[in-house]
């Protein structure tokens, strides 16, 4: 069983578990150390800071390092999605400088979409029409709260910047399963911490395009000027279409990863189960468990299905 080289910094070695396992977290972390941060045009110069990924990452291990990926990944893609709409400004003809506010969304790959944010208003504004059945762990964070967090103060725009900001961190997480299945001991405690590393953050799509759904909807009975150059935002509208499809494509990527990791450990002795709130996994009558988010993610994707989202988020697709 090969292993990373714990010898290495905690950035190093993060740097070369991204590289080797999950090429689209690496891209975001390259892209972003390397992206110039001072910009000068006609119109004036304009400068942005920058914040080393290596800020996030926890413990010096290999395990540990693996288990702070998914938080470093997506705090630097919200670096990326601003950082690197400057560039992309430019290499659009319209200049680093241009007034407005622009984003920048990964998508995969070398590909990038940027959008010009069209007027807004700040999400909490919506926070009175979303039931209490709905109140999901970040509804606090990113829809009731005041203050400057781009969720907020950047409407539906900073909502898709976190959409695509979770899925790339789930994504890394997920990306490391090879990381866990030929670098760590097949332990139960290894895959535990593997479904951990996914599980905290995949049922983020059904959280963030819930919230979409609503701002539009806000946003189409009380803002209808601002509802309209939303809809009629075709770069917006592209954006979205691909981070759903990517988001949507991870998880049902994981749910047949795990259902075939499951198998596999039950074939070697152990015991699994899985409910609507627990993953367990255990040997000789132990067992640990850990959350796995189901039932929360099963109550928003039911929501979603209904033909009031449906519409609404239709009106979001090119």
């Amino acid at each position: 069983m090969a292993r990373a080289d714990d010898s290495l910094s905690p950035r190093r070695l993060a740097l070369k578990l991204l590289q080797q396992y999950s090429p689209s977290g690496y891209y975001i972390i390259s892209q972003y150390a390397a992206a110039r941060t001072s910009f000068t045009c006609e119109s004036g110069s304009v400068s942005v800071s920058k914040t080393d990924f290596s800020s996030y990452l926890r413990g010096t291990a290999p395990a540990q390092i693996a288990e702070s990926l998914n938080t470093a990944v997506h705090e630097i893609c919200h670096g990326y999605t601003g950082l690197l709409a400057y560039p992309a400004k430019e290499a659009a003809g319209i200049g680093a400088c241009a007034s407005g506010t622009y984003f920048s969304y990964y998508i995969g790959g070398t590909e990038s979409v940027l959008v010009k944010q069209t007027p807004v208003f700040p999400t909490r504004e919506m926070a009175a029409s979303i039931p209490a059945r709905m109140h999901t762990l970040r509804f606090p964070t990113y829809v009731l709260a005041s203050g400057n967090l781009g969720a907020q103060v950047n409407g539906i725009y900073g909502l898709l910047d976190e959409l695509n900001a979770y899925y790339h961190g789930t994504k890394t997480a997920f990306d490391l399963l090879t990381f866990y299945r030929t670098e760590m001991p097949q332990t139960p405690e290894t895959w535990l911490a593997f479904f951990t590393g996914v599980n905290g953050t995949y049922y983020a799509y059904g959280e963030f395009t819930y919230y979409i759904s609503m701002y539009l909807r806000h946003a189409k009975a009380n803002h209808p000027a601002q509802y309209r150059e939303i809809v009629a935002n075709e770069s917006l509208k592209n954006a979205y279409a691909k981070i759903d499809r990517n988001y949507r494509d991870l998880i049902a990527a994981y749910v047949a990863a795990k259902k075939d990791i499951l198998a596999e450990l039950a074939r070697q002795g152990y015991s699994v189960s899985e409910d609507s709130k627990l993953l367990w996994i255990g040997k000789n009558g132990s067992r640990q468990g850990r959350g796995n988010f189901l039932d929360v993610h099963t109550r928003l994707m039911d929501e979603l299905a209904k033909d009031e989202h449906r519409t609404m988020l239709n009106a979001l697709r090119p």
